[in-house]
């Protein structure tokens, strides 16, 4: 069975028959990012605030991608979806960035994930060509990081 409802709904839980609403999905992956970026975010908003900071500029990058997005998004609506196994290689690999990140206390590591794994959830739920679309947004996002 390959119809696009049972390919974005994961399996319920054990013991109930169904899937998930896709709100409780997207809800899950929220918070599970936000623990993993926990501590990027704070240091993020850290350097954004410290005062005589270069960055404060970094708080509209996200902005600015999102609206590079909305500009084409026509364009990307109209793309078929066709999910990769490459952005689990992508995703593996931002991870092991935010692992190195807390393990050597260079906190550039899990800044850098960010954007990498914006890029892999993007492939693994669209697929290439959405990030293909997508390419400046997600390399706009470097800018918010500090050097």
């Amino acid at each position: 069975m390959t119809d696009e409802a049972s390919t974005l709904n994961p399996p319920g839980p054990p013991g109930r028959s169904g899937t998930w609403p896709m709100w409780a999905f997207w809800c899950a992956l929220a918070a599970l990012l936000c623990v993993v970026f926990r501590e990027a975010m704070m240091d993020l908003y850290a350097n954004f605030t410290r005062s005589g900071s270069y960055y404060t500029h970094g708080f509209i990058i996200p902005f600015v991608s999102g609206y590079f997005v909305w500009r084409d998004r026509k364009a990307l609506r109209e793309l078929p979806r066709a999910p990769s196994a490459w952005a689990y290689v992508l995703l593996a690999g931002a991870f092991l960035l935010v692992l190195l990140s807390d393990l050597l206390g260079f906190r550039i590591f899990s800044e850098l994930a960010i954007p990498l794994t914006a890029a892999g959830l993007i492939l693994a739920f669209l697929g290439p060509r959405h990030a293909g679309l997508l390419w400046f947004p997600l390399l706009f996002l470097f800018f918010m990081i500090p050097v």
